[in-house]
């Protein structure tokens, strides 16, 4: 999977012109290192599951707000956090 910064705009693009396959694509780029990330703040591996899950739900329902140079790696690890402190 890429990691290029222009690939995550592509995506993200896709997904708000309602490409379904774009979440696929970013879920798969991202829910490994946001589990790594959130599995470090609360040392368990089901809550850490239910964070990143939470944030692409997140990100699903915010697609239209996000705006086409959002930084899609600052906005996905800051949303594991917020939600963390929601939860």
């Amino acid at each position: 999977m890429s990691t290029d910064p222009a690939t995550d705009q592509a995506s993200l693009l896709a997904l708000q012109q309602g490409e379904a396959a774009a979440l696929n694509r970013l879920m798969a780029r991202w829910q490994r290192p946001l589990h790594h990330f959130a599995y470090r703040y609360v040392q368990n591996a089901a809550d850490a599951h239910d964070l990143v899950a939470e944030t692409f739900v997140r990100l699903y329902q915010q697609r239209a707000r996000l705006r086409p140079d959002t930084k899609l790696s600052a906005w996905l690890f800051t949303t594991v956090l917020t939600t963390r402190s929601w939860t």
